[in-house]
């Protein structure tokens, strides 16, 4: 006698799923990237965001910190990347020694 109450609970339980899953599609809809997010940014630009010489940013992509998009001759890189960068525990900014200090 609890069989047909069960079957039509679980029915009934599938359908509410299925229309709450479809709201939320509709609701949410894809995330796309920024305009910003998009725009490629040139080694002098990407060292004044880090804060840096260009030489370091070069570095960065050497030892693997920095993500490059080469295009030609050109590297390129994009905000993500570069906030990855300085998000991750392995950046750390190591100060120019100055003029002065050798003296």
């Amino acid at each position: 006698m609890n069989e047909p109450l069960l079957l039509l609970w679980q029915a009934m339980l599938g359908e509410v799923r299925k229309a709450v899953q479809e709201e939320l599609r509709n609701a949410m809809p894809a995330a796309a990237p920024a305009e910003e997010d998009l725009h490629p940014y040139t080694v002098q630009e990407t060292a004044k965001m880090l804060n840096c010489c260009r030489q370091s940013v070069h570095q960065y992509v050497r030892i693997g910190r920095l993500r490059v998009h080469k295009l030609g001759a050109r590297s390129y890189f994009f905000r993500a990347d570069i906030l990855a960068a300085l998000q991750s525990d392995s950046y750390q900014r190591t100060p120019k020694a100055s003029r002065h200090a050798r003296r």
